[in-house]
């Protein structure tokens, strides 16, 4: 019965104890002490509400870094679509300096007034036919003529390809210069110097019938012949690449010719249209 008695009173002394301290505690200043000693004895008198308190405290950094990994992700999004409108960019950038050197070299084509020049594709070079023909994307709807002249882009200009000779309305077929069934009139370095281009279905032109003793040098260019039913003049063909003997019948000098713009070296042609207005054109 005592000892009870003395627990209780221990009690009760610990809880005035405490009151008291607490008391004092709330009335002082909060300066950093009382705070630091005003949460111990928070802790001492409640520990769960303090874990509780530091739990909550957690929670609000994990949602600060949630949003902050959210914000970054977005940023990052937008990061992505800029670079994929920079790509673009890019992309268009360089069609158009494509588009600006197909004009360069449209412009250097002194043109008749009554022709216009059209752009086209080529679709398909079949390997066992890699010099004989093409099939490009331009046909009767673009306005493709029957035996319209083609030509390439090559290191030294536009140089002469082939001509039409299939029409379809969407495509066209051109015989390259290099088919064996090809025959363009041609001359070296001056017109005194003219001869035949014949197509040997290869990589190399073979030009026969020079002028005896015109012995043309290593390197020269070719350029079709104001008496071309089919080529506007002084278009280039390719470059002298040897010079045989002359013909023991008749004389004449033949030469292998290297075609400025070979088969396997373009993917883009002009092809020459009659002009829609002139007398004779369509």
């Amino acid at each position: 019965m005592l000892s009870q008695f003395r627990q209780t009173r221990l009690i009760h002394y610990t809880l005035a104890v405490l009151t008291a301290a607490s008391v004092v505690i709330l009335s002082l200043p909060l300066a950093a002490p009382v705070r630091a000693l005003r949460a111990a004895l928070h802790y001492a008198v409640d520990p769960m509400a303090y874990s509780g308190f530091v739990g909550v405290s957690e929670l609000r950094g994990v949602s600060r870094r949630l949003i902050n990994l959210v914000d970054a992700a977005k940023d990052n999004e937008i990061l992505r679509r800029r670079l994929a409108e920079m790509d673009l960019m890019g992309t268009r950038l360089q069609g158009l300096e494509k588009e600006n050197a197909r004009l360069r070299e449209e412009l250097k084509l002194k043109l008749p007034a009554a022709e216009r020049g059209l752009w086209a594709h080529v679709l398909e070079k079949e390997p066992f036919r890699w010099y004989q023909d093409v099939v490009i994307d331009a046909g009767e709807t673009r306005g493709v003529k029957l035996n319209a002249p083609v030509f390439a882009p090559s290191s030294q200009g536009l140089a002469v390809v082939g001509q039409v000779v299939e029409v379809r309305p969407e495509t066209s077929d051109v015989l390259l210069i290099t088919n064996s069934m090809s025959a363009v009139a041609a001359y070296v370095s001056s017109e005194a110097v003219s001869g035949l281009v014949l197509g040997q279905g290869g990589s190399i032109l073979k030009m026969l019938y020079l002028p005896p003793g015109s012995a043309p040098a290593v390197g020269q260019p070719v350029y079709t012949s104001a008496v071309s039913p089919t080529f506007p003049a002084h278009m280039l063909i390719g470059a002298v690449a040897s010079v045989g003997a002359p013909d023991r019948r008749y004389g004449f000098l033949s030469a292998d010719v290297v075609p400025a713009a070979a088969p396997q070296g373009f993917s883009e042609v002009l092809v020459l249209l009659p002009r829609a207005g002139y007398p004779g054109k369509s």
